[in-house]
């Protein structure tokens, strides 16, 4: 059975994240494992004080468990919640749980509502996209998952994206979503290969056992900016990008736009490596 990784802080939002974990688990038949990762500490003295505070924050990651358990046993469903005290990094946690293919995907929360928070939250996306193995779902701030029935996957299609888009498809086929690729490209689609020709070759590798997909070029000077208008004309409930260093998607947590994207998107966001 798959397994969904969810980084748990305690926080109000980490209620949200288990239930949108709990909502796709249910869909894609996966076991859950909530995760709370701490900081270690140097000395003997501040690893004591650390026991203390880190009961208090395992009580509150149980309680979260508790509460999603009941939830799923009342559908009858067979998935498993289990959890994690993680002494360490979240960088580390995820550098080392999901390099070995254990984990189908990694669920966190975007940034609070705070400015220091904000930069926080940029300066860690960068170092969760360098060291995470699998896939990586970013739930808005209070959003809970619930149905998908449009997924985009924005791409460049001249990197590799097909086993991205494979797992995208696959991941969108239970919830009955419609898979929509957007070739991004300031140019827009050339000439030749057409679009049509484009189209067959992004469906081309993809299981015949599941739907098609869509294809439409974003015909824009702007590629950024049109994505963020794709996202405010409601037409999309999980946006889709593929990471790849000094690339577009590295550029939008870097530059104005990324702060929009990854800090104030109205919709669950999909980051997936080229090399998934």
């Amino acid at each position: 059975m798959k397994n969904i990784l969810v980084l748990i802080d305690n926080s109000i939002n980490s209620h949200h994240l288990a239930l949108s974990a709990m909502n796709v688990a249910l869909k894609i038949e996966a076991n859950i494992t909530l995760a709370h990762a701490a900081k270690k500490n140097s000395t003997e003295e501040a690893q004591q004080e650390f026991g203390v505070e880190n009961l208090n924050e395992r009580e509150g990651l149980d309680a979260i468990a508790y509460e999603v358990d009941i939830a799923v046993k009342k559908t009858g469903s067979l998935i498993k919640i289990y959890c994690l005290m993680y002494n360490g990094s979240v960088i580390d946690l995820l550098a080392e749980k999901t390099n070995d293919g254990e984990v189908y995907l990694v669920i966190i929360g975007s940034h609070q509502s705070g400015e220091w928070e904000k930069v926080m939250f940029k300066t860690q996306m960068q170092d969760i996209l360098e060291n995470i193995g699998c896939p990586l779902l970013v739930i808005p701030k209070q959003f809970i998952v619930k149905d998908i029935h449009q997924t985009i996957f924005a791409v460049d299609l001249s990197i590799g994206y097909k086993k991205a888009l494979r797992y995208v498809v696959a991941f969108s086929a239970p919830f009955g979503a419609d898979v929509l690729v957007n070739h991004i490209s300031k140019l827009g689609f050339p000439e030749k290969p057409s679009e049509e020709d484009l189209y067959n070759e992004v469906n081309l590798n993809l299981d015949p056992n599941l739907p098609s997909v869509a294809f439409h070029s974003i015909r824009s000077t702007n590629v950024k900016t049109a994505l963020l208008e794709t996202i405010e004309m409601g037409k999309v409930d999980l946006l889709c990008l593929v990471h790849k260093n000094y690339n577009f998607l590295s550029g939008l947590f870097h530059r104005s736009v990324s702060k929009q994207l990854a800090d104030n998107a109205s919709v669950p966001i999909m980051v997936l490596q080229e090399s998934l």
